[in-house]
């Protein structure tokens, strides 16, 4: 979102980023995963990231962590 490099703290992201972690750790459908990807960046910061943008995400962490 660009906030970091206006001097937000390191920590800026850390509430979402739990979040996110939580659903991979409960290894929820891709699908869902992604839905509520799209739906917290929408709540947190107004900002609309597409589904498909947010599944390719989805996969890519998940073929990272579940190798």
């Amino acid at each position: 979102m660009g906030l970091l490099s206006l001097g937000a703290p390191d920590d800026e992201y850390e509430v979402e980023i739990d979040y996110i972690k939580r659903l991979f750790m409960e290894r929820l459908h891709k699908t869902k995963i992604a839905k509520e990807m799209e739906s917290i960046f929408w709540q947190e910061f107004n900002k609309d990231f597409h589904f498909e943008k947010c599944l390719s995400v989805t996969e890519d962490i998940w073929n990272e962590l579940f190798k």
